[in-house]
């Protein structure tokens, strides 16, 4: 079987990859997917969004798809929420994330918010959150190289 990753950092946790993404995001995996006749099968969270499912299936494959986990929500303690609130900075690596943030604390968010990558912002965006920073490199290390530039960018203009 031939194994593909969206993005570079989750290529690095798998024994092997054969297929990765230059554009780390579902769409820029399945631009360069190829057309096929066999099965594919696609591992994601249950609010997964079904890009990769339709454009595997656009692309002629047939699709079966695993839920490996479930986001849950925790309601933060008065207390939390006052310092999360008080923070420099969110990061958001899922609209899912944003979701859950509107539901508890609606549009207010610390002065700077950062998510991993232009799917994140364009959900936070929808969700009402207005979003600073991007990061291009849509991993762990990407977040805190934006978030690096950024405050290193801002702390030069004071």
């Amino acid at each position: 079987a031939s194994v593909a990753a969206v993005g570079s950092t989750t290529a690095a946790n798998l024994p092997r990859t054969d297929l990765v993404a230059a554009e780390q995001s579902a769409a820029g995996l399945v631009s360069v997917f190829p057309a096929g006749i066999g099965s594919a099968l696609v591992v994601q969270a249950e609010e997964g969004a079904p890009t990769m499912v339709d454009g595997l299936t656009e692309l002629g494959w047939q699709v079966s798809r695993v839920i490996t986990h479930r986001s849950s929500r925790l309601v933060p303690s008065a207390a939390q929420q006052m310092a999360v609130l008080a923070a420099d900075a969110v990061v958001f690596t899922s609209g899912t994330q944003a979701d859950a943030w509107v539901d508890i604390f609606g549009t207010s968010t610390p002065l700077t918010v950062v998510t991993i990558g232009p799917q994140t912002t364009m959900k936070t965006q929808r969700s009402g959150i207005k979003v600073q920073v991007t990061a291009t490199d849509h991993s762990v290390a990407g977040i805190v190289a934006a978030l690096t530039d950024f405050f290193g960018q801002a702390s030069l203009d004071r």
